[in-house]
């Protein structure tokens, strides 16, 4: 019985933050591109992408049911791989 009411706790803070924190992501890789010329900038911003995308998979790595943090994971993932900075 516990264990129930705190999956579902745990399900109402994902399906209240996901929305925001997925806003941030998104908004935080348009900075990068905004100051893609800019090395001290994107060292900033590219370390906030880091904690970002940790926090998304501490929150979702052991609740199946919430693929929003790992779809984000991945976007962030995909965006450093193929980010072109200063050259």
């Amino acid at each position: 019985m516990k264990s129930q009411k705190l999956w579902e706790e745990i399900k109402f803070v994902l399906d209240n933050f996901a929305a925001p924190f997925t806003d941030l992501a998104n908004a935080t890789m348009g900075l990068a591109k905004q100051h893609a010329a800019n090395p001290q900038a994107l060292k900033v911003i590219f370390g906030s992408l880091v904690q970002i995308a940790r926090i998304f998979y501490y929150l979702n790595y052991q609740v199946p049911f919430c693929t929003v943090g790992n779809l984000i994971s991945a976007k962030i993932l995909c965006f450093f791989m193929f980010f072109q900075g200063p050259t």
